[in-house]
């Protein structure tokens, strides 16, 4: 399976080295029909967003160790990019 596998994937590249922009558009194909496509799929699909919906706001947790990395991080930037103040 490996081999034929392998035969299959050198031919491809041979292919797409040959002919790059025959490749390109085969590769936007079906980025541009599913585009193209998007307005025909029912509402069903994307249920209205008026709705009540769970919210979780990420919670920032100031430990010691997050101070002092977040010190060194802010300590390193400054000195590489010679920033004053961050």
């Amino acid at each position: 399976m490996l081999p034929r596998a392998g035969r299959y994937y050198r031919r491809m590249l041979t292919a797409v080295v040959r002919r790059p922009l025959r490749a390109a558009a085969m590769c936007l194909i079906l980025p541009v029909l599913g585009f193209l496509l998007l307005g025909t799929i029912d509402t069903e699909f994307f249920p209205p967003a008026d709705r009540d919906q769970f919210e979780n706001p990420p919670v920032h947790v100031s430990t010691p160790r997050v101070r002092r990395t977040e010190r060194q991080t802010n300590a390193d930037l400054c000195r590489v990019t010679q920033i004053a103040r961050i």
